[in-house]
């Protein structure tokens, strides 16, 4: 297993990981609307602009693992205030999927979040293996040999 924080000197780096990466699957839990290069700079206003930001670290944590937004299979968001962010979060989330690769997704209301942050989202992305593809051809080929 792999652990790793973007920013070290971060308060956060103290406390999690921003990406555990295992042979199959990448976890990043607890993503906040925070500058992940200074967790110090001021969170967005509003939820869309929170969620918008979210996805933008998403966005940077994938590359950094060398994932792909398509291989994203389940979310699970934690949202303040549910009844009343719920509609104007989902407008801003849409936005980062393609229709056709949503992934499965949870949402729940929360009382808070740390730092004041009105959303927090949870991310589980399957890990494309180079090795695995290579061990799935194997077996293809030894199951349906080439003619000679």
């Amino acid at each position: 297993m792999e652990f790793h924080s973007l920013a070290k000197q971060s308060s956060r780096a103290r406390l999690t990981s921003d990406i555990v990466l295992t042979e199959d699957w990448a976890v990043i839990a607890g993503l906040q609307p925070i500058d992940l290069g200074d967790d110090r700079v001021a969170m967005p206003d509003g939820i869309e602009g929170q969620t918008r930001k979210v996805l933008e670290n998403l966005a940077l944590l994938l590359e950094a693992g060398s994932l792909r937004r398509a291989d994203i299979v389940r979310v699970r968001i934690a949202l303040v205030d549910f009844p009343r962010l719920y509609e104007r979060m989902n407008l801003a989330y849409v936005e980062f999927f393609p229709p056709d690769r949503l992934p499965a997704r949870s949402c729940i209301g929360v009382t808070a979040l740390t730092r004041g942050a009105l959303v927090e989202m949870d991310f589980l992305v399957r890990r494309f293996q180079l090795s695995s593809v290579s061990h799935q051809l194997s077996a293809a080929k030894r199951e349906n040999p080439l003619p000679p």
